[in-house]
């Protein structure tokens, strides 16, 4: 534009049809270099500015080459390319950017480039199940129920103690007394039964019954809340997005995957990228995370032995490229990406990223 500046500034000294040239130079999209936002997202998008590669990035490049263009990258986060776009500071953007109808008000996209949707990972290290055992301890029915176990062993307790203190088993002292009487409350119900310490009184001996009577019984039934509780709330018992409501699942922040866990009812911890997103998982934070297909499998394919994938895709979308409203580059790319499709391109690239997911 600042050589057609200069041209029509000094149009008096150049023939018409030269400015006319300039103008339909300037005017056209082939007039300088592309400006390309993208963001890491692998495999969409992966490596460092000088030396980027993955899906997205071999599929513009093929792009590029059937244009005859010349482009130069700028690595932006997913929040400053939609502003970048709308301010025309950078013409084209492409890497993981799904397509909606609130994106699709702000900018233009081309036809979808994949076809994705969300897709569900957990961990696999041991460490989860003392996450997911404390987790289950915090819930209020478990906790309920180990507060009237504590409250049983209490009450047979001091009754013991009443009953037995200042014999040969029992202190006569409330402390150290109590804490006895409580050990042979516990070893009774659970029935290892030390023979330790035995009542000798009938009072004693009738508070001995009541805890084998009941207390046994009781004990089984502690046991069998805390392990449903358990089995419960562990991650494994994620088995599709239908289980995600009320779940703490790990995303990545501004992404159409927070919009969906929000909309599910999900109590979402929302990372700032990809990395801070899989160390919620792997750090237990979380019951699960939820992105994007594509990534999910390549998070898992890189971590085999401390993450797998549950449930089938859910949310389905498309992945596009986006360009600033009535931009001139819209058409010619989807001719680009049409041809690209017809000649074998689109194929081989896909098999190329995504065979073995």
């Amino acid at each position: 534009m600042n050589v057609l500046k200069r041209a029509i500034s000094r149009s008096r000294f150049i023939k018409p049809v030269t400015v006319l040239f300039l103008l339909l130079g300037a005017l056209s999209p082939c007039a300088a270099e592309i400006s390309v936002a993208t963001k890491v997202v692998p495999p969409m998008v992966v490596g460092e500015q000088t030396s980027l590669t993955g899906f997205s990035v071999d599929l513009w490049n093929a792009i590029a080459t059937r244009l005859n263009e010349d482009y130069t990258w700028v690595q932006l986060e997913l929040d400053e390319i939609f502003v970048a776009l709308e301010t025309e500071q950078v013409e084209v953007a492409i890497a993981a950017i799904t397509m909606t109808h609130e994106r699709e008000a702000r900018v233009d996209f081309s036809h979808p480039i994949l076809d994705s949707g969300l897709r569900i990972a957990i961990s696999t290290d041991t460490g989860s199940t003392v996450t997911g055992a404390w987790n289950a301890l915090r819930e209020g029915p478990l906790v309920r129920t180990f507060f009237y176990f504590l409250g049983f062993v209490v009450l047979c307790g001091h009754i013991l103690w009443y009953a037995e203190h200042g014999q040969s088993a029992i202190a006569d002292p409330y402390f150290p007394g109590i804490f006895e009487a409580f050990w042979c409350v516990l070893t009774t119900m659970t029935t290892v039964g030390y023979g330790d310490i035995a009542p000798r009184r009938w009072l004693g001996r009738l508070a001995a019954a009541l805890v084998m009577l009941t207390g046994i019984s009781f004990f089984g039934f502690v046991l069998s809340q805390f392990t449903a509780g358990l089995v419960g709330h562990n991650h494994l018992a994620i088995e599709g997005f239908e289980d995600l409501p009320g779940r703490n699942i790990g995303t990545v922040r501004g992404t159409t995957a927070e919009s969906e866990l929000r909309r599910l009812g999900s109590s979402v911890t929302a990372a700032h990228d990809i990395k801070g997103m899989q160390d919620l998982l792997f750090n237990g934070t979380v019951d699960a995370i939820v992105y994007d297909s594509p990534v999910i499998l390549h998070l898992v394919k890189q971590n085999s032995q401390r993450a797998k994938t549950i449930g089938d895709l859910f949310a389905r979308q498309d992945y596009g490229i986006a360009f600033p409203e009535n931009s001139p580059w819209i058409e010619p790319v989807n001719r680009a990406l049409l041809e690209l499709r017809e000649d074998g391109t689109y194929e081989f690239l896909c098999a190329k990223w995504f065979s073995e997911s």
